[in-house]
């Protein structure tokens, strides 16, 4: 594939405005978190155009996708979805709530403590997700199509060790 040549971009411009206002400060954070902030708010308007053909936004399919792909019986408590979302406890009940309203999930009660609920996920909510989820990974793919197979690898390996770094940075101000 041809490659692009890399060109300047807002992170650019504001990074040199702060290396000019404040020399001293190191803005290299600035110039990677920015950028993910910037991608994620290009991606996030991007997939939930895409998969509101399936009539579900894109919170919706978080949950969903969640669901499936535990595999059989496709089942979590609301805390392991909470987890999976990176969601907050009333978040996640006013999505659950909305899924519900679809038929796309169903509250079980727990045989043994009926003060457990499980979350699972209906026929229906399976038949959507196997309908999205090919159209959303393949469109995962055209946006890093651009990247070559090692720089795939690279950048997943790069954000594998920034993430890991923020959840010990999390762990430790517990």
């Amino acid at each position: 594939m041809k490659t692009k040549e890399l060109r300047r971009d807002y992170l650019d411009e504001v990074v040199e405005d702060w290396q000019r206002e404040s020399p001293d400060l190191d803005t290299s954070g600035l110039a990677i978190f920015g950028r993910i902030f910037a991608i994620w708010y290009h991606m996030e308007g991007r997939i939930d155009r895409l998969l509101k053909q399936f009539g579900v936004p894109l919170w919706g399919f978080d949950v969903l996708f969640a669901l499936r792909r535990v595999g059989k019986p496709y089942t979590l408590s609301p805390t392991q979805l909470m987890k999976a979302c990176f969601l907050t406890s009333g978040a996640m009940t006013h999505r659950l709530d909305r899924l519900e309203q679809q038929k796309y999930i169903e509250r079980h009660h727990s045989k043994d403590d009926r003060r457990s609920v499980d979350i699972v996920l209906t026929q229906t909510g399976k038949d959507l997700v196997d309908k999205a989820l090919p159209v959303r990974l393949e469109h995962g793919m055209e946006m890093l199509s651009h990247l070559s197979a090692n720089e795939n690898q690279q950048l997943t390996k790069l954000l594998r060790k920034v993430l890991a770094n923020l959840e010990d940075l999390d762990e430790s101000s517990r």
